[in-house]
């Protein structure tokens, strides 16, 4: 369970909301923190939902690796408001992360398959929303 208190968060939070803040004139957020786990197996592979390119609802988003154990695959690719890729790239190592303002772009992240010979594999993420106040 993440604690208000927690260090990471704290580091998180105080670099994310100003650069926020400066985009938006809000100097406040409300934050929701989740924990995801992917969890892939031969023959199925995790997918992220909704598949695709798309927005989550909430204006800013972070995504920022906690791990990833037998698993290929998870490319994140980030496109403009007409699906035209801006980027592509794959977190590899824990604390790897980015950010958008989802109302300027679209985002999407593959599938992740188990590496072969393994039983299972997982892609653990801290998705982070931030929802500006008035």
């Amino acid at each position: 369970m993440l604690r208000p208190d927690n260090a990471a968060l704290t580091e998180i939070l105080g670099r994310t909301a100003p650069a926020f803040a400066a985009l938006c004139g809000s100097a406040t957020f409300r934050v929701h923190a989740h924990h995801i786990r992917y969890r892939a197996r031969p023959g199925r592979p995790a997918r992220n939902s909704p598949a695709g390119y798309h927005r989550d609802g909430e204006r800013f988003i972070s995504v920022h690796l906690l791990g990833r154990d037998s698993v290929v695959g998870g490319a994140n690719r980030i496109a403009d408001n007409a699906e035209g890729e801006i980027a592509e790239f794959t977190l590899a190592l824990p604390g790897d992360c980015f950010v958008i303002d989802d109302d300027r772009v679209l985002h999407a992240v593959d599938e992740i398959a188990v590496q072969p010979g393994r039983l299972s594999g997982t892609r653990d993420i801290l998705l982070i929303d931030y929802v500006p106040r008035p």
